[in-house]
């Protein structure tokens, strides 16, 4: 399932896969407009390597013996086609859905803390931060490649400044620590039986853990997000709550619960639509 062992971020080898494939694909794109735009001219100097000069009233690329000519027009609209499938891709599908191109071909998936989609914020935090990670070559990062082979949860930079992590496709929805492989349903806000039971309680009532919240060894470890329960109407009490079920804190205004892995409580974040821990 991973490189090395059943750990879900341990998809070293396939990441820099998944790079190569990105890469391609991008090229792919971009050549498109490049060869239809472009005039192509021979060049005289044969040297077998990749040039770029100013040849008035045009721009030169020259690709082995074979130059092709832009204007600055269509310099700016390869640019653009370039741009806009980072964009696209990288930040506007993987934020949204986990994967580009090379992530999904090699059966991976980019998540956040809690095991769900990063977000395009993330995913556009990430994209930038691949420009040190990338360092010193596109096609052979070391930087990127160094932090995360040292790091516990294999994660780069742009990873460990963003709060995501890259997981084998099983791993989604789940801990991408590998720290429990119980369903996370088990957290679960809503169910197919329709919403989990709130405990709302009273001012200056002590907030509940619930009964199996002892050193519960099957407790699963990652807390859901994206709840749009609202909040219930005042009094409102549930008799057969299961543990470690969301409790609405009048004293917070906000939705609580107990992560019995981290033994602490968190608290909904309902602009990032997660749960954060209590500072």
């Amino acid at each position: 399932m991973s490189d090395f062992g059943d750990k879900p971020t341990a998809v070293l080898g396939r990441r820099y896969v998944a790079h190569l494939i990105d890469i391609v694909v991008h090229v792919a794109v971009v050549a498109v407009p490049f060869v239809l735009l472009g005039e192509k001219a021979t060049s005289s100097d044969t040297s077998p390597i990749v040039d770029a000069y100013r040849q008035n009233p045009f721009y030169a690329v020259r690709l082995d013996d074979q130059a092709w000519l832009f204007t600055r027009n269509d310099l700016i609209t390869i640019g653009a086609v370039s741009v806009g499938f980072v964009l696209l891709v990288t930040v506007i599908i993987q934020g949204r859905l986990g994967w580009t191109v090379g992530k999904a071909l090699t059966g991976l998936r980019t998540v956040r803390a809690d095991g769900g989609r990063p977000g395009i914020f993330r995913a556009l935090g990430r994209t930038i931060l691949l420009a040190i990670d990338a360092l010193p070559s596109w096609l052979l990062p070391i930087v990127g490649p160094l932090i995360a082979l040292f790091t516990s949860d294999n994660r780069r930079l742009g990873d460990l400044v963003c709060g995501t992590y890259v997981v084998h496709k099983g791993a989604v929805g789940k801990d991408p620590t590998g720290a429990t492989d119980l369903d996370p349903d088990y957290w679960g806000w809503a169910s197919a039986d329709g919403p989990a039971p709130v405990t709302v309680l009273a001012d200056g009532e002590a907030l509940r853990v619930g009964d199996d919240a002892t050193d519960d060894a099957d407790a699963v470890s990652a807390p859901v997000s994206g709840a749009t329960e609202t909040m219930p109407a005042a009094g409102t009490t549930e008799t057969e709550a299961p543990a470690y079920q969301p409790q609405w804190d009048p004293a917070r205004q906000a939705y609580l619960q107990w992560d019995p892995r981290r033994r602490t409580w968190l608290q909904f974040d309902d602009a990032a639509g997660e749960w954060r821990p209590i500072g």
